[in-house]
């Protein structure tokens, strides 16, 4: 570990007008933090740039191949849809002690130690460092595992947590499968509950059903599911392999259908949920508008008051393309 720096030099007081100075010169890197950091929690998750006012296009090109004749039949080329991701606002309140401000600054000397020229550390001082990782610990890595799943948005101000200060994906995909939503009946699966004696049976089951879509054969689709309900699945098929696996065998794809990709959520834990769809068909919104953020900070007695303030919203693009299993 390298050694740390004297901490008793720095101006803790001075950090809350450094941090104005940043919003008001360069406040447009906001929205970039939170892209970078929710590409980095949403790694199996599509990551956008958005204004909340363009919709997500989706094109679906049909097959208009046909025998050659001297009539002229034009088909359609194709048919667009596009859902408008729905984006909103949401803040933290919060109170950093002294103690808790010196911890950051020895994390942001370690990270300047790495740092391999002059002109990298010139570029990421104290109040850009601390900015970037409280917005990046606080908020953006509880919205991932909190919220993009099973996020329920209340209007109820006393609300804390990422659950219910979100819209998240479960929400959307219910409404979806409602009548008069965009997923097909014929893409929804009711069935029981996962347990170790129908694991394997039951996941290969649906992850049939969305191998089988002649749209999308040959394109890699994510199956998100529980880590235990992955785990269920890699036991069971050990156990139906007769002794031709060993124990604690772990598996990326479901039996002979190699183009399914596992991809366990901790944001499904506990959750009767799962949805086998193309990476690119969820898409997490960053809100490219500046003014929807917002980092304060004030001085009090023993440390300092916060209140960061960020926009963005995750929704699916294609409902047609999207295969949902639920516990009936």
């Amino acid at each position: 570990m390298p050694p740390i720096l004297n901490t008793k030099a720095v101006n803790f007081d001075a950090l809350p007008e450094e941090l104005q100075g940043i919003q008001v010169s360069k406040g447009f890197l906001l929205p970039t933090y939170m892209f970078n950091a929710m590409t980095e929690f949403l790694d199996s998750v599509d990551v956008i740039e958005n204004d909340g006012k363009t919709p997500l296009y989706t094109w679906e090109f049909f097959d208009l191949i046909k025998k050659a004749e001297d009539g002229f039949n034009p088909g359609k080329i194709a048919e667009l849809t596009a859902r408008i991701p729905t984006i909103e606002d949401f803040e933290i309140d919060t109170e950093i002690s002294r103690s808790e401000l010196i911890s950051h600054y020895r994390g942001y000397q370690r990270w300047l130690m790495g740092l391999k020229s002059l002109d990298e550390a010139l570029k990421g001082d104290w109040a850009t460092y601390f900015l970037q990782q409280t917005m990046r610990d606080l908020m953006f890595k509880k919205l991932a595992a909190k919220g993009v799943w099973k996020g329920v948005r209340t209007n109820n101000q006393a609300d804390r947590g990422a659950d219910k200060s979100f819209t998240g994906l479960i929400k959307h995909i219910t409404d979806g499968c409602a009548v008069g939503g965009d997923i097909p009946t014929e893409n929804q699966v009711l069935d029981d509950a996962i347990v170790l004696a129908n694991a394997y049976s039951e996941i290969n089951a649906f992850a049939q059903k969305a191998y089988d879509n002649e749209d999308l054969t040959g394109i890699e689709q994510n199956y998100y599911l529980s880590h235990q309900e992955w785990t269920l699945y890699c036991q069971a098929r050990v156990a139906a392999s007769n002794g031709t696996l060993a124990p604690g065998t772990m598996t990326d794809t479901p039996d002979y259908m190699p183009t399914i990709k596992f991809k366990p959520q901790i944001g499904l834990s506990q959750s009767d949920v799962q949805v086998i769809t193309p990476r690119t068909n969820i898409k997490f919104s960053v809100n490219t508008n500046p003014e929807h953020y917002n980092f304060e900070m004030v001085k009090v007695i023993k440390g300092h008051q916060l209140n960061l303030l960020a926009s963005g919203g995750v929704d699916y693009g294609y409902g047609k393309y999207l295969f949902v299993r639920q516990v009936d």
